[in-house]
């Protein structure tokens, strides 16, 4: 995060299948030392471990792209 300024990230839908959460969402950043603006789409997917119930998990695995 040094080398860019995130000027927006926001996710846009959230999809939820058993104990598997699944954000869509777009990022738009700014290199500081160009100036340049990059704008992407990513997706995160969260595997949440069961304790007493999914509300109160925790996340046991993450994933990214873009």
């Amino acid at each position: 995060m040094e080398r860019t300024e995130i000027i927006n990230f926001e996710p846009l839908q959230y999809i939820v299948e058993g104990n598997m959460v699944v954000v869509l969402g777009r990022e738009h950043q700014k290199v500081k030392r160009t100036g340049r603006e990059l704008k992407q789409d990513w997706v995160q997917i969260y595997t949440v471990e069961k304790l007493f119930d999914y509300k109160n998990g925790r996340i046991c695995k993450f994933r990214s792209s873009n």
